[in-house]
């Protein structure tokens, strides 16, 4: 003030540069990130989200989805029959049975039809051989011990992670927990007694200390005994779901095995009864009425008002869930192929996104759970060029999911999704990404130095007895100490290991001193006719000599005597067991490989063996 360019241009008041950028003007906004709210665990009612299952839009929409992905599953069934028309099966390239003119081309040309179908065993041999083996899928291992380590976090005292949503912690923790047990209960060949027993086991384990917990604690675990339970609800989901999916791990199985058989009684049986679950879930839906219901319970903070909250969704539930099971028992009726998989998740997500309800993270991970049993066994079309590209681009990938990211967005939102359309499909378009990843192998690695054998028993550890440790200890002790378990269970793993490999080289030195039949005292054996031993001629040492009566000296390379002073060549040991069995096998299968003799293509017998 009072400057030449106060005179020329007048007093202008000026504020600092920094708190323009401080206090940005208010058409300055935030148009991505600007969302605000909060995914309480609390009981919230349907009016809460913009559009929720009770209105009348989303019922018959959501009726008419799940009939249009019953047509997408026969629509594919057909596609595949019509295949099976070729010479050749749609997924599995092995020639199938001749037709009625291939048959009477037999019998009109018998040598020719002789060489064709001699040629096709040949291509089909070579084929089979030729596929790479499976590899192991080591990200299950991976994703189960690194679930139960996120899982030990939040329950101990860690709760702002999963709140704010770091790593994307809500869309990949509890998908993958349910999506690895779906694919490990698909591809176990234990019988159901003994999977439920086991579970059972686990089960009373984790119950048992919980319950010690709360009673040296004081807790009123009587009126509340679901918080006892805790985090062992999860292998009472696991149980049911064993009962619930054993027709259909039975089905997928069966159809699996036998790809063109026609179908039978039991397969009709269990899509006859996911079809009818299915199918009053829905009529309750349009009718607007629950399935079950219960009355409200008293303590509103209880595990039964949250269990009220569920009920009353039940119709909804009984027609999501069961429309999910419903559709993969469909595809092994229709011939199951990894188009399927496909139809599965659209019928998972999409209702996600536009008809939200309250809770429905639970209902949301048992469709998981079935949707891993249908990929364990189907796979998803494109598995190999989504796998490749997630290697080669995963950082373009990462990029996307930060962008549709909502770091102002505050609570569990897998249990109680968020508000808006539009925030619900960035939270479950991520998702979406981190599951396909995960079911086409694109998260897949290996265990050079396996770890995952012993950390899977750590984690099995820990998922039991991390809230006891929790409720007996003062913060973060429990946390602590379940982590801290992690040593005595390596050191344990070290010193079996070293156990386990000195026996084996201890029956590896037996098997070969019995192949060698040098077995006993090293001390010297009398000489026989022929033997060789290693006795000092004339004050040298270490020379082979032979017996006098040994009979002519040992023929040298090529058939010629050795030279005078050579020494003669030692016999070979005598070949193992393993060896002997080797060379007997190929005594036996040279002769029928040489007889296999071709006139229209000559193929070499190496390339047959090979």
């Amino acid at each position: 003030r009072g400057s030449v360019s106060d005179a020329l241009l007048g007093p202008f008041p000026r504020a600092p540069l920094w708190a323009e950028a401080t206090h940005p003007p208010a058409a300055m906004k935030d148009w991505l990130y600007n969302i605000t709210g909060t995914c309480t665990e609390d009981v919230m009612p349907n009016s809460y989200w913009d559009n929720d299952v009770t209105s009348p839009e989303s019922r018959i929409l959501l009726t008419l989805f799940f009939a249009s992905a019953g047509g997408a599953m026969l629509y594919v069934g057909s596609l595949k029959r019509r295949a099976r028309r070729d010479t050749v099966d749609y997924d599995f390239g092995i020639p199938l049975p001749p037709s009625r003119v291939e048959v009477q081309r037999t019998l009109s040309h018998p040598a020719e039809s002789f060489m064709h179908g001699a040629t096709t065993a040949v291509h089909t041999l070579t084929s089979l051989v030729a596929r790479p083996p499976k590899e192991r899928m080591w990200h299950l291992d991976f994703a189960r011990i690194v679930c139960v380590s996120c899982v030990v976090t939040e329950h101990s005292g860690g709760l702002m992670y999963s709140h704010h949503n770091v790593a994307f912690a809500l869309q990949w923790v509890l998908p993958y927990l349910f999506l690895t047990s779906g694919i490990c209960f698909m591809l176990s060949s234990a019988p159901l007694w003994f999977y439920v027993s086991r579970l059972a086991m686990v089960l009373a384990a984790g119950v048992g200390l919980n319950w010690f917990a709360d009673i040296y604690n004081g807790r009123d675990w009587q009126h509340d005994f679901g918080t006892t339970v805790f985090q062992m609800f999860y292998v009472v989901f696991l149980i049911g779901l064993a009962f619930i999916g054993g027709p259909l791990r039975r089905a997928l199985k069966w159809r699996y095995e036998n790809p063109n058989a026609p179908n039978n009684n039991k397969i009709r049986g269990v899509a006859l009864g996911h079809g009818l679950l299915c199918l009053v879930g829905f009529a309750m839906v349009l009718l607007g009425h629950p399935l079950i219901y219960i009355p409200k319970p008293d303590n509103p903070e209880s595990w039964a008002a949250r269990a009220k909250v569920m009920f009353d969704n039940s119709s909804v539930i009984a027609a999501g869930t069961g429309g999910v099971f419903f559709l993969a028992a469909l595809a092994c009726l229709v011939n199951a192929s990894p188009w399927h998989s496909w139809i599965l998740l659209a019928a998972i997500y999409i209702p996600r996104v536009f008809c939200p309800f309250a809770l429905v993270g639970f209902s949301h991970n048992v469709d998981l759970y079935c949707f891993g049993m249908v990929a364990a066994r189907w796979g998803i079309k494109g598995k190999e060029s989504i796998a490749n590209w997630v290697r080669a681009y995963w950082p373009l990938m990462l990029g996307v999911m930060m962008l549709l990211s909502t770091p102002e967005l505050i609570g569990r939102c897998d249990v109680n999704p968020p508000q808006t359309v539009w925030v619900r499909f960035r939270f479950y378009f991520t998702e979406l990404c981190l599951i396909v990843c995960f079911v086409t192998g694109a998260f897949n690695t290996s265990d050079p130095w396996k770890w995952t054998g012993w950390l899977n028993t750590w984690a099995l550890f820990a998922y039991i007895t991390h809230v006891a440790w929790y409720r007996l200890l003062p913060v973060p002790g429990g946390a602590l100490l379940t982590y801290g378990f992690v040593v005595p269970f390596w050191l344990w793993d070290k010193y079996k290991r070293r156990e386990s490999e000195a026996a084996a080289m201890e029956a590896l030195n037996v098997d070969d001193c019995e192949s060698n039949g040098s077995c006993g005292s090293t001390r010297e054996q009398p000489l026989e006719a022929g033997s060789m031993s290693l006795a000092p001629m004339g004050g040298g040492s270490g020379q082979l000599a032979a017996d006098s009566s040994a009979g002519p000296p040992a023929m040298g390379p090529g058939g010629s005597m050795p030279a005078t002073g050579e020494e003669p060549l030692p016999s070979p040991p005598a070949p193992g067991p393993g060896a002997t069995r080797a060379a007997d096998f190929f005594a036996k299968g040279r002769p029928l490989l040489e007889s296999f003799e071709l006139e229209a293509r000559q193929v070499p017998v190496a390339a047959i063996a090979a």
